[in-house]
């Protein structure tokens, strides 16, 4: 059973997932449940949820924490204030939370939203992926669109629309607060097809269509069909730009 105290700290007192408003007085079926092996539910609803082997869910997940290792099936929507993904988890519906954090591999049918922070340093797959406050990326990322206030992402993939308030990609955690984990890994490359963000881009090691911001950073590995800036746009020697127009 998860205490009060146990349970503020996930939920930070109140968080939301989707639009579900969980707090530590949130009721559930049951306060505890785990699925291992090949075991097969039709839905779950628990305060805290285990899960891992060859475990599926063919509904939905309802949980204030959700853990999941193993090969994981779920055939409905996922909502839970924390999530943590280790090994390989799929879903053919959504996934809200507050937190989740993705070691794994993790595919999504439909679209995922993480409140407060969306976190992956292993492999996510969505179709769009969002975050209220932060999205950390360390390793790769691949959705059709990806949107939160700030950005960092440290790895590969692809990415049709990517829409923030700043980003820093691919800079080996220089300019922002992540470490270059993927060291000794290969020199990840991120498509792009267009960045539009209100404040600061910084970018290497990507290849994309069009980016529009305040400011535009460009690293030497990087490749720019078009840029469009209101404040400055500086490019590495190495970099190709396209074209490059400032608005007013």
């Amino acid at each position: 059973m998860m205490g009060a105290e146990r349970f503020d700290r996930y939920y930070e007192a109140q968080g939301s997932a989707g639009d579900e408003v969980f707090t530590p007085e949130t009721e559930f079926e049951t306060e505890e449940i785990s699925l291992s092996g090949s075991a097969r539910a039709a839905s779950v609803n628990a305060r805290s949820v285990k899960i891992s082997g060859s475990a599926a869910v063919t509904g939905e997940i309802r949980s204030g924490t959700l853990g999941c290792s193993g090969s994981v099936h779920a055939g409905g929507n996922v909502k839970s204030a924390e999530i943590k993904v280790s090994g390989s988890f799929e879903t053919g519906g959504s996934i809200s939370s507050m937190n989740c954090h993705v070691s794994g591999s993790c595919r999504v049918g439909s679209a995922v939203r993480a409140e407060t922070l969306l976190s992956v340093s292993g492999s996510l797959s969505a179709a769009a992926a969002s975050s209220g406050r932060r999205v950390e990326i360390l390793g790769s990322i691949n959705a059709d669109t990806l949107s939160a206030p700030e950005v960092e992402i440290e790895g590969g993939g692809k990415v049709g629309t990517l829409s923030c308030r700043n980003a820093v990609i691919n800079m080996h955690g220089k300019n922002g607060r992540l470490i270059n984990r993927l060291a000794g890994r290969g020199r990840s490359m991120l498509t792009v097809e267009k960045i539009e963000a209100e404040g600061e881009v910084t970018v290497d090691r990507c290849i994309v269509g069009t980016l529009s911001a305040g400011t535009v950073k460009i690293g030497r590995d990087c490749r720019v069909r078009s840029v469009t800036y209101t404040e400055a746009c500086t490019a590495e020697k190495g970099a190709e730009v396209g074209s490059s127009t400032r608005r007013a």
